[in-house]
């Protein structure tokens, strides 16, 4: 069976350390922080956000029996401006995914744990980037979902959603709903035991939730839904196995043109898995096979990521020049490029998020300096772009921009609607949605040239 191989690629940690980075001409790989050990060290399946002040936040695990876990904030060049390590089983242990940047400024999570036993597992919490403001919001209990390991996303709707993987304790996974306002979690979609629920959702432009089991189905190796806010199961498209693929990892990543793009663990005709395509209406394809042994990415082991020239981002766990995993870029097209090979084993198990500085960021889970993880760039020479906290709203509504040299904003259009908009900080604006804007790019210009977002923002009346 091919999963435990790639379980032992993604999360066994290796005994050697991550050598220097090496550069090519085209693109620069640097380790900008090395985690130190006890709950500093281990991080999960962690993708760094980006908030409003232009800093990345994350989570470690902690090393196992010697800690219970850190959040922490880093500038994008390393530097350390939080390292909150006040978890204990009341309120949390074992951040293991990572976070999201809420509407509100604040950043959301979850514990996989909060309890010496089965009955208290795991919670979501909130934090102030500042790190002086930890709230626990709600605690599982089992009924509702138990483990949970994945960030939840806000929706829209201005509630969150979000994933709890009882997998590897016998129990469901779940679908889940927080609403902040009246402080109720509800339980959307039960999945069987057999189910894998690791990665965060992603809601699709229709207001969908589309996401991937990368364990269980009829087939056993895993699928990709379709799921509605309140719970109704559009579709579930089953992994079948061999050449069709198995084990989808990774939340899935919307393009412009409407359909979704992951990749698959294994199989596929080259047997090293490969990324795929899914049409909002559930049609399959694969768009480029990764072949096994053929020192190039093999075992992909991390979603994909929408770059801001269009492309999509990703790692594996193994295969490369040293096969010990590497970063690639795949087109649309199905053109595959090598950007990266780890000189030895790294465990990378996340996406990569690209700051709006234009580099790419991810963590391994072992390597660095101390073999505890690291958290490294990859510059490929993409300039900088805003991002958009939430990428649909009504006219009147504010929009939140992440972005740098803002300070200089000088006009900010809608799909070339001029918006009202306040300077907030060099890395923040918010501007008001107009009447009379239509769906497509954001563009904010400045001083010293124009900002365009990466995604298209989409007006809903």
């Amino acid at each position: 069976m091919a999963f435990p191989r790639v379980l032992a690629a993604i999360f066994v940690f290796s005994a050697m350390l991550l050598a220097l980075p090496e550069t090519s001409r085209a693109q620069t790989f640097t380790d900008i922080l090395d985690f130190t050990g006890s709950s500093f060290a281990d991080p999960g399946i962690v993708t760094l956000a980006q908030a409003r002040n232009g800093n990345l936040y994350g989570t470690t695990a902690a090393q196992p029996l010697t800690g219970l876990g850190t959040i922490f904030g880093i500038t994008p060049t390393g530097t350390i401006v939080l390292e909150f390590g006040g978890f204990d089983y009341t309120n949390g242990a074992s951040p293991a995914g990572g976070v999201t940047l809420a509407t509100d400024g604040t950043i959301y999570g979850t514990t996989e744990f909060s309890s010496y036993n089965a009955d208290s597992s795991g919670v979501i919490y909130t934090i102030t980037t500042g790190g002086n403001n930890y709230t626990t919001l709600h605690q599982f209990e089992g009924g509702d979902g138990s483990f949970p390991i994945a960030p939840p996303i806000e929706g829209a709707d201005g509630n969150f959603y979000g994933t709890t993987n009882g997998l590897l304790h016998g129990l469901p996974s779940t679908i889940y709903q927080y609403v902040p306002q009246t402080q109720t979690l509800t339980s959307l979609r039960l999945f069987g035991k057999e189910v894998g629920l690791y990665y965060a959702l992603t809601q699709g432009v229709d207001g969908d939730l589309y996401g991937v089991a990368n364990a269980g189905g009829p087939n056993k190796f895993g699928s990709i839904f379709r799921l509605s806010t309140s719970g109704v199961l559009r579709y579930s498209y089953n992994s079948p196995g061999g050449a069709g693929g198995t084990y989808p990892i990774g939340p899935l990543v919307q393009l412009t043109d409407g359909n979704f793009y992951g990749t698959a663990a294994d199989g596929g005709a080259g047997a090293g898995g490969f990324v795929f395509k899914m049409t909002p209406g559930g049609v399959f394809s694969i768009v480029y096979n990764f072949t096994e042994n053929d020192g190039q990415t093999f075992l992909p082991s991390t979603g994909l990521t929408l770059g801001s020239d269009g492309q999509l981002y990703g790692a594996s766990a193994l295969g490369g020049a040293n096969d010990a995993g590497t970063l690639h870029r795949v087109t649309t097209g199905g053109q595959y490029t090598l950007l990266y090979s780890f000189p030895s084993f790294a465990g990378t198990a996340a996406s990569l998020v690209q700051h709006t500085n234009g580099k790419f960021y991810g963590v391994t889970a072992t390597g660095g300096a101390d073999n505890y993880g690291m958290v490294y760039s990859l510059d490929v020479g993409s300039p900088p772009f805003i991002a958009l906290v939430q990428s649909q709203g009504r006219p009147g509504q504010n929009e939140q921009i992440l972005g740098q040299g803002l300070n200089g904003t000088t006009n900010v259009t809608f799909n070339g609607v001029a918006a009202a908009f306040d300077i907030h900080s060099d890395t923040y604006v918010t501007a008001l949605i107009p009447n009379g804007a239509s769906s497509g790019p954001v563009v904010v210009t400045t001083r010293t040239g124009t900002l365009t977002s990466v995604k298209n923002f989409r007006v809903s009346r």
